[in-house]
């Protein structure tokens, strides 16, 4: 009996189900943002975003300069960009080919902002020089970036570490004939020079400016008084800068 109910239920219900619609999911409602993007914007809105962004971009990049100066030590932007563009020289001054360096000098500008990197006609002295150096300009500043220790014969330089006379015999001596025939020159208050002044001559010729030979036999072989005078061609300040033996040399 119990059997028989069951069976019957278990036909009903199967009869019931065949009965029933396939099942479809339900379809999803759209959603549309508002405004709608085909909505015509107000002509005030376009540039009041645009000003907005300008805004935000500029007080971002006036926040990384300052930070930036606060790192490297300098107070002023000029000194940033005459500090950053003196870095980049003498980082590229060591690549080779043209076509290199020039890659380097492009990624950095790209890097740091055409503003801030602004080197304008950066060209490499010849390969027979004793020294190589690049020759850049930016703003109103000519670069003259000379290259670090590369080479063998560089560390030779490095090591000669003995003492040369900057000047020689005969530019000495000129000078302290200069400075004692102006003493002579000036009579009009000789009594209160006293000996001392009257001695320089002398102390001059004794005691000579000398620097580190390997860097002064480098620095010698650098138209230092063409590249002065390239730069007031050009109504230019004159940066010398460099790397390691490079940095020497320009200070030499």
């Amino acid at each position: 009996m119990a059997t028989t109910l069951v069976r019957r239920v278990e036909s009903w219900v199967r009869d019931q189900g065949a009965r029933l619609p396939p099942w479809v999911p339900p379809i999803a409602v759209p959603r549309w943002p508002w405004p709608p993007p085909w909505a015509p914007a107000w002509p005030g809105d376009r540039r009041r975003q645009r000003e907005r962004m300008f805004r935000e971009e500029f007080e971002r990049r006036r926040i990384q300069l300052r930070e930036l100066c606060r790192a490297v030590r300098v107070d002023t932007i000029a000194e940033l960009q005459e500090l950053l563009c003196a870095m980049v020289l003498a980082e590229c001054v060591y690549k080779r080919p043209v076509s290199e360096m020039m890659r380097y000098i492009n990624k950095f500008k790209s890097d740091f902002g055409g503003n801030i990197i602004s080197l304008e006609r950066v060209q490499p002295s010849l390969d027979h020089v004793p020294h190589r150096y690049l020759l850049a300009e930016a703003g109103d500043t000519l670069f003259a970036t000379f290259i670090g220790t590369n080479q063998y014969k560089d560390i030779i330089a490095d090591v000669n570490i003995l003492q040369g006379t900057i000047f020689h015999e005969d530019t000495a001596q000129d000078l302290a004939d200069a400075i004692d025939s102006e003493q002579n020159s000036d009579q009009f208050g000789e009594e209160n020079i006293g000996v001392s002044c009257r001695e320089k001559p002398k102390q001059f010729g004794k005691s000579k400016p000398a620097a580190h030979r390997g860097f002064l036999a480098r620095a010698k072989g650098i138209p230092a008084l063409e590249l002065y005078k390239l730069a007031q061609k050009k109504n230019r300040k004159l940066v010398l800068c460099g790397h390691s033996l490079g940095g020497a040399v320009g200070n030499a």
